[in-house]
């Protein structure tokens, strides 16, 4: 698939421009293809890539020290490092928040930007000479992907892409909220019944808002295992929920679009 090319190079002044965090956007869920780059700072000293979201909507605020990671993986000072898509799940739609409540999925209003940090559970934002020069490669979206179909829904809350069980794989998702008021989108391997948890954590999507997921030409293959009796369910179900945690029904006020290939 064609990329998008996010680099600290400054390509106005010809500068390096090494930093310790590189904005990827400032919203959406993009398809990472690859993490690139070299880690300055002590010679063979351990420092960690993390994703993070922003802080402000639309705003490059960067999170403060403390915050939690979405992603992270290990580097050292003086020496180079790459990431391909699969540390990263194949695509941010898949990272999700985590709190003792509950987990969501990301909220796509907010960017995610790549910071290198000094500690690994938590961010601790690199100074001096604590920098990275990094390149990440995003999926640009510009060609249409072979033999995919789709399957659309106008006013409602649920949209059966494809029935269990099935071998088909998601590859898009779009969704438009018109209830009034933020809900969630969820993904599950068969029909849900209330308290029902997702098969990835749920989508945030405020009222009035459109949200696109992006699964990558290869697809997501559904597999969402059951008891009593054991089954494992492949179908691609979405539904739309009040709760980011566990499903509870919405209004039947959603443009759900779902997108596959075989």
């Amino acid at each position: 698939m064609p990329t998008k090319t996010i680099s600290t190079f400054n390509g106005a002044t010809q500068g390096v421009g090494a930093g310790a965090s590189l904005i990827i956007g400032l919203q959406g869920l993009p398809l990472i293809q690859s993490i690139k780059g070299y880690c300055n700072g002590t010679q063979n000293t351990q420092y960690f890539i993390q994703i993070h979201q922003l802080a402000a909507i639309g705003v490059a605020t960067l999170p403060s020290n403390g915050a939690v990671p979405l992603w992270c993986q290990q580097v050292l000072g003086g020496d180079g490092f790459v990431f391909n898509d699969r540390p990263l799940g194949t695509s941010t739609s898949q990272l999700a928040t985590t709190s003792a409540v509950t987990t969501t999925g990301l909220d796509p209003a907010y960017g995610l930007v790549l910071i290198l940090s000094t500690t690994e559970a938590t961010l601790t934002i690199g100074t001096g000479g604590v920098t990275m020069d990094a390149i990440v490669d995003i999926d640009s979206g510009d060609l249409p992907i072979l033999g995919e179909k789709s399957v659309i829904g106008s006013n409602v809350n649920s949209l059966i892409v494809v029935a269990d069980p099935t071998t088909k794989k998601l590859t898009r998702v779009i969704a438009d909220n018109n209830t009034g008021a933020t809900g969630y989108l969820m993904l599950f391997g068969k029909v849900p019944t209330a308290g029902d948890k997702p098969v990835l954590p749920a989508w945030k999507v405020l009222d009035a808002t459109e949200l696109t997921l992006n699964f990558g030409a290869g697809g997501y293959r559904v597999a969402q295992v059951t008891n009593s009796p054991y089954a494992i369910n492949t179908g691609i179900y979405l539904y739309t929920s009040t709760t980011g945690d566990i499903y509870t029904a919405s209004a039947a006020s959603w443009v759900l679009e779902g997108f596959y290939i075989s």
